[in-house]
């Protein structure tokens, strides 16, 4: 089973050579996933009156070809799995009937008050997700430890613009960090994967530094918070 939208791709959603922002692209993907659970009567206001929500891990992102200005795109989800604390959902994205993108993602669902890891049953008092059956593309996806060392490159803030309703930096912020640094590598994104780990939460106020590195045809970024001493989100970038 699988929920999908369509959604133009407007000048707003674009960087300077009408290539969609990763962002725009996430925001969508939030949207699906949204509109998913809510097929199964799991709205977020339902979720947040119980105390729980859900909160990306880890999505790796696979592209096809450029997503452009005014492009239509078919943005279809599914859920595929439970695997230990994750709920595993991908994202198949369509111009006129050609696969452009794919995406496999993992969530957990935290306490919105502890922000503790909860167990998947939790949702159950809820409903029931239906699991789909539709052939999954296969992903992969560079974990942390495989990053090579990186230097520090800049330094930002979380500031309130950048937070959502879950009370921390929404995860359609950090793609476009990775823009910032290594736009020459994002010109074009023809047949290229992107991962993103989200590691811990950044508030608001909190300080991270940016690291940023570069082998072998893969690009890297990380930030950390070096008050707590604790690595936040990982980004890397290679080619297919």
């Amino acid at each position: 089973m699988a929920s999908s939208i369509i959604k133009k791709v407007e000048n707003y959603d674009v960087y300077e050579n009408e290539n969609i922002k990763w962002s725009a692209l996430f925001k969508f993907f939030q949207q699906a996933a949204e509109k998913d659970l809510d097929s199964f009567g799991i709205s977020y206001n339902l979720m947040r009156e119980n105390n729980f929500v859900f909160v990306l891990t880890n999505i790796t992102v696979q592209f096809f070809d450029n997503i452009k200005f005014n492009d239509e795109l078919d943005i279809r989800t599914y859920p595929r799995c439970v695997k230990g604390v994750f709920f595993i959902r991908d994202f198949d994205v369509y111009v006129n009937s050609r696969r452009v993108a794919y995406a496999s993602s993992y969530w957990t669902l935290i306490n919105f008050e502890t922000r503790h890891i909860l167990r998947p049953s939790t949702l159950d008092s809820l409903g029931k997700i239906t699991e789909s059956d539709v052939d999954m593309f296969p992903v992969s996806a560079m974990r942390y430890k495989d990053f090579p060392n990186e230097k520090r490159t800049d330094v930002r803030k979380a500031y309130y613009s950048a937070l959502d309703h879950n009370l921390h930096m929404n995860n359609t912020f950090y793609p476009d960090f990775f823009a910032d640094y290594f736009y020459d590598e994002i010109k074009d994104c023809t047949n290229k994967a992107l991962t993103i780990t989200y590691l811990s939460e950044i508030k608001i106020n909190n300080t991270f530094e940016i690291h940023t590195g570069s082998d072998g045809g893969k690009c890297f970024l990380s930030g950390k918070i070096p008050d707590e001493n604790r690595v936040c989100f990982t980004v890397l970038l290679e080619k297919l």
